[in-house]
């Protein structure tokens, strides 16, 4: 959330020093990038990463913990800077 109230609401609304466009490009980039890829290892991953997820801390939805962790990567891969 603070994040992308940083690069939406309007200068007058922060407070802050005025950031113009060019500034707010380059931070999504920045940070599209590393998403992009750290997305694409989750759900491209042939092992769990999260062992402690998918033992330890029960299942709330009743699908493999595989499947739940490609399901996160590709959201994760595809969906927007956080």
């Amino acid at each position: 959330m603070l994040f992308w109230w940083l690069i939406v609401v309007p200068e007058k609304y922060t407070g802050l020093k005025p950031l113009g466009y060019g500034p707010r490009i380059i931070m999504l980039w920045a940070i599209m990038l590393p998403q992009i890829a750290i997305g694409a290892y989750i759900a491209l991953s042939s092992t769990i990463l999260y062992t402690s997820y998918s033992s330890v801390c029960g299942r709330a939805w009743p699908i493999a913990p595989m499947t739940d962790q490609d399901i996160g990567g590709l959201i994760t891969w595809g969906s927007p800077p956080p």
